[in-house]
């Protein structure tokens, strides 16, 4: 892994870096916004080797197969309480989705140290940046390839859009073989979540993505819906797949928005590609328990890009190496809810540990990654050592593509100082 500004000659490199900050300013960022704002955007790609690229290949399906292999075996026997799910979602997460994958979309957020990637979590619940990530590593190679002249052919960008179109109508096919309904050609997918949502232009992107490409496509606000005669329509339009960004916490602490979507879910009306089959790999404990359903070779390999999770009575080992661990509540995103053993006090951290060994969260061994101090040239000195997050997406169960962001919190959340980054794999590696 390397910056690309680093193995350029030192003309281009100076000219790369001068204009990492400018280059969110061009024309094409208007389509990378969050929320009313552009998108932070830093023009300073990242390179992974081929061998790099192969070695997330393999770790990350081997992900995939193990959270596979446990969310089935959970869903086979009908035993998912205890894991935060008040009774109206257990009962969706237990309904039939029409369709064999439990978790079509998913993103392992890591980090890459010494020791090779260190995977922290997964998102497989309204996974996000799968268009922004696209998005900025093409555009970023139609304003500076050709100041990168033949160093630009070194590398390419993977297609998680793709990844997700292919996904899109694979899990369509699969639900009407099952369901016995014959499948259209060109179904119309439905992009679902509030209209407010900071990540809309997102979705927006794909819709606009998807369109392109032959596939009717439009992003809908769940209040928009409705249900009628066996179909989920919005207005007049009848929807033929709803792919799921609105959370599932959103969805169960405000079912009076999700009315008519739920009730063509109860139906087996729609297919829903992030179905509620993917909750139980929301939950932050769910990479031990993936880790844990593989066979002892996969699991002797992955293993080391795991950081230890504790959760139930386990979890008191955490009590003495309090310094040594972080707190994550079960079922939240963006950093919410995340306790550094280190910050706090001893009742605090007990009261923590308490929780864990409930199942209501779970205790990970703290991981710090390798400091990166951004050129001086970015005007970034006022934000110390930065930290690189991944985003490893892994869609229809296999590596898609990564997402990077720079950001000098340990933890990132909501209001974190962040810039997305372009990232390309060596050529070689595809």
């Amino acid at each position: 892994m390397y910056w690309l500004h680093e193995v350029l000659p030192l003309a281009q490199a100076g000219f790369v870096v001068r204009n990492a900050q400018p280059f969110r300013r061009s024309p094409n960022s208007a389509r990378l916004k969050y929320g009313n704002k552009p998108l932070p955007l830093l023009g300073l790609p990242l390179v992974l080797s081929a061998s790099e690229t192969n070695l997330l290949r393999r770790l990350s399906s081997a992900v995939a197969g193990g959270l596979e292999s446990f969310t089935r075996q959970r869903l086979r026997e009908r035993r998912v309480q205890g894991m935060g799910f008040s009774r109206l979602q257990e009962e969706f997460v237990t309904a039939p989705a029409g369709y064999p994958r439990a978790v079509p979309i998913a993103r392992i957020d890591a980090y890459w140290t010494t020791r090779g990637p260190q995977f922290l979590e997964i998102n497989t619940d309204g996974t996000a940046y799968i268009d922004y990530s696209d998005r900025l590593n093409s555009h970023y190679l139609e304003v500076m390839g050709p100041f990168l002249g033949s160093h630009a052919r070194r590398f390419e960008s993977l297609s998680v859009r793709q990844a997700l179109l292919d996904t899109l109508l694979e899990s369509y096919r699969q639900f009407c073989a099952t369901s016995g309904r014959r499948p259209k050609s060109n179904p119309l997918v439905a992009i679902m979540d509030y209209r407010e949502v900071k990540t809309r232009q997102d979705q927006t992107n794909i819709a606009v993505y998807l369109v392109d490409r032959g596939l009717p496509s439009m992003t809908v606000d769940p209040r928009e819906l409705n249900f009628r005669a066996g179909r989920l329509y919005r207005g007049k339009t009848p929807i033929d797949i709803i792919y799921r960004r609105a959370t599932s916490r959103e969805i169960f602490t405000r079912p009076h928005d999700f009315r008519s979507f739920l009730a063509a879910y109860r139906s087996k009306a729609i297919c829903v590609v992030g179905s509620f089959h993917s909750d139980p790999g929301f939950h932050k404990a769910s990479l031990q328990w993936a880790l844990d359903s593989l066979p002892p070779k996969e699991r002797i390999r992955l293993e080391p890009h795991i950081p230890r999770i504790l959760i139930g009575p386990p979890a008191d080992r955490a009590i003495r190496q309090q310094n040594d661990y972080l707190y994550k509540p079960a079922d939240r995103n963006q950093g919410k809810g995340i306790r550094l053993g280190a910050h706090l006090n001893r009742a605090s951290w007990l009261g923590l540990v308490a929780k864990a060994r409930r199942g209501e969260g779970a205790l990970q061994k703290l991981v710090l990654p390798p400091p990166f101090r951004a050129p001086r040239e970015l005007g970034l000195a006022k934000y110390g050592d930065l930290r690189l997050n991944l985003g490893i997406f892994v869609i229809g169960g296999r590596f898609a593509g990564v997402c990077a962001r720079l950001t000098p919190d340990l933890i990132l959340g909501e209001r974190s100082p962040e810039w997305l980054i372009p990232v390309y794999c060596e050529v070689k590696s595809l």
